[in-house]
């Protein structure tokens, strides 16, 4: 074996370092670049990106000036305009087929059938359009209303159909008031006991509770038969002056006065109708309790705008009397709703009969009607013929 000398071992090793080398050379180029990109890229985010993005934001921004707001399409978008794109409401509803004898307990299980779809056309106005700020901002006031078309409905569908289904209207105003008994001696105290103590009203509601519902719930069905029932014999001036007893021995027994659930038309499951129970327990209310001479109208007013301890021990029942006022400002317009369906089944005389010793009990007594808003329209008001006073 021949010995080799440091210079060949030199030689035959040295190409090994260059690789390494070129590798050192190659990692530090790499790093570089990528050093210079992340430069660059940085350059460019906090230059050219920002206007990019401004540049984009303008483009998807509508700038408008008083001509603008003169335009068909902007003052009724869902219009017939050139630029207009017309809106529809595919509405279906869950019928109850078996809910008299669900609640009777002679079915266990509740039967139901998808029934629709029933379309309406939604129409969208805008009102008193005003631009401010050279035109940076806009104010208005809105309103919808909804037109059913048999067109685009199921065949042989009418908005006049009847479908029976939970009354989601009677739940939200009785969950508001605390529960059914909490109605009741609301009421009470709003009517026959408002020189009571609260605790009489419960005496009395805790004895007469039942059929107080049962009867509330027949002046709130919508059904003719149910509502001339209740009424019978000047029953509601005396039940609103006297007390329970005056309809202690009316025979409410029948599926109208069940309250949980109710018949109605599709056109007041989708466009809203007006409600004595709602409108009973709010009107009452503001006329015994918030414009009452020294009630809590003044108490309020005197609050506006305070945040004082004896001013939020009141905020809630100054909303309830924001709201009482607004049902009693509108109950000519809902209480002729509620005449024209007592009239399609016993005459405009009944009718009339009828809507003067009820709705138009408001003023007076507290009895008023208040618009329950619809699944399609929330405001619970018809204004196809007439727009709302702006």
């Amino acid at each position: 074996m021949v010995a080799q000398s440091p210079q060949t071992e030199y030689f035959e090793k040295d190409p090994q370092r260059g690789e390494r080398r070129c590798g050192c050379c190659s990692l530090g180029w790499g790093l570089i670049i990528t050093g210079a990109l992340i430069a660059v890229l940085g350059l460019l985010y906090g230059t050219v990106v920002p206007a990019v993005v401004d540049n984009a934001v303008k483009d998807g921004v509508v700038s408008c000036d008083a001509s603008d707001g003169a335009e068909e399409s902007y003052i009724d978008p869902y219009g017939d305009c050139e630029d207009c794109t017309p809106y529809h409401y595919s509405l279906y509803m869950m019928n109850a087929t078996n809910a008299e004898a669900y609640l009777a307990g002679d079915d266990k299980t509740l039967q139901v059938r998808e029934m629709g779809p029933y379309v309406y056309r939604r129409r969208q106005f805008k009102l008193d359009v005003e631009f401010l700020d050279d035109g940076n901002r806009v104010s208005y006031k809105q309103y919808t209303y909804h037109t059913f078309v048999p067109d685009m409905s199921c065949d042989g569908c009418s908005d006049d159909d009847q479908v029976t289904t939970l009354d989601v209207g009677y739940m939200s105003v009785i969950a508001q008031a605390g529960g059914e008994f909490a109605f009741l001696v609301r009421l009470a105290l709003g009517s026959f006991a408002s020189t009571s103590n609260t605790s009489e009203a419960v005496s009395v509601v805790t004895e007469y509770g039942p059929q107080m519902m049962r009867w509330v719930n027949g002046l709130n069905s919508m059904d003719p038969a149910a509502m001339k029932t209740v009424t019978n014999n000047s029953a509601v001036l005396t039940f609103l002056a006297t007390g329970p007893a005056a309809i202690a021995d009316l025979d409410l027994s029948g599926f109208a006065y069940n309250g949980l659930f109710a018949k109605r038309t599709i056109s007041q499951w989708a466009l809203g109708y007006p409600s004595l129970l709602a409108g009973l327990g709010l009107g009452s209310n503001y006329i015994k309790v918030c414009a009452a001479t020294g009630g809590l109208n003044a108490q309020c007013a005197a609050c506006v705008g305070k945040t004082t301890d004896e001013c939020l021990a009141i905020w809630g029942q100054c909303n309830q009397c924001v709201r009482g006022a607004r049902v009693v400002a509108i109950n000519d317009e809902t209480c002729a709703v509620i005449e024209a369906a007592y009239a399609a089944v016993y005459g405009a005389t009944e009718a009339a009969s009828f809507a003067a010793s009820t709705c138009q009990l408001c003023s007076s007594f507290g009895l008023c009607a208040a618009p329950l808003p619809g699944i399609v329209e929330s405001s619970g008001r018809n204004y196809t013929a007439t727009a709302p006073n702006a």
